[in-house]
């Protein structure tokens, strides 16, 4: 009460999703008055166009579930899911660009591949390259991957940066070069 209160919002435009349809704090800060005059039955609306270096501003709603996962990060324990694959194909690219006489010296390893994998997928949905700033999602124009490395000192994560562009045998040479 004292949340809506301070809102400016009337706990009777809130439709309660607790016990008994009981209005909770969640409702209170998910509540978006636009929302509610829009109709319940409505087409979504197209994603908009995303471009490179543009700072998206974040709804309400948006900013509540940001704050939300970044508490839950932190507070909350999780469980991660592995899944099998077979890497039969991959494993043999890896053995005919190790074996090309014409290579710098750079030997394409398992996590080169990983890499490689993980920028077609940026490349194909760049909405995943993106990152959480305080007043918006900023879209990264450039792929950079993190690699990280243990050492004695500790963990450090070093960069591999605008991989976008990068071929395999540069993308170990540049992982070479930071381990």
């Amino acid at each position: 009460r004292r949340l809506a209160e301070e809102r400016g919002i009337d706990l009777g435009r809130i439709k309660g999703t607790g016990p008994g349809d009981r209005i909770t704090k969640d409702d209170v800060l998910a509540f978006e008055p636009e929302a509610e005059a829009a109709p319940s039955v409505e087409a979504p609306p197209s994603a908009p166009e995303v471009v490179a270096g543009e700072r998206v501003p974040l709804t309400r709603m948006r900013q509540q579930i940001a704050r939300v996962t970044v508490r839950s990060k932190q507070e909350i324990p999780h469980f991660y899911v592995s899944a099998e694959i077979d890497m039969t194909e991959a494993m043999e690219l890896r053995r005919q660009v190790n074996a090309d006489p014409a290579d710098d010296g750079a030997r394409v390893s398992v996590n080169d591949l990983i890499i490689k994998a993980c920028v077609g997928a940026l490349k194909k949905y760049p909405k995943f390259n993106a990152s959480f700033a305080e007043d918006g999602i900023q879209m990264n124009p450039s792929i950079n991957v993190g690699i990280a490395i243990a050492q004695e000192a500790g963990l450090t994560v070093p960069a591999i940066l605008d991989c976008g562009d990068k071929a395999l045998p540069q993308i170990a040479a540049a992982s070479k070069d930071l381990v």
